[in-house]
């Protein structure tokens, strides 16, 4: 069984959404995509150089 008292969240990027939702990990090319659909927008996260 997984200890979850040991994972703490981390802020890796300061994107003001009015609602970010819908996270998707792409594996293939390793990042983390989501949308604000009130501002229309979608956002891809590359963890690896830490760009939004």
């Amino acid at each position: 069984m997984l200890d979850d008292s040991r994972i703490e969240p981390e802020v890796v990027i300061d994107a003001a959404c009015e609602t970010g939702e819908g996270p998707l990990w792409h594996g293939d090319e390793v990042v983390l995509y989501w949308v604000d659909i009130p501002a229309g927008r979608v956002y891809r996260y590359d963890p690896a150089s830490g760009r939004n």
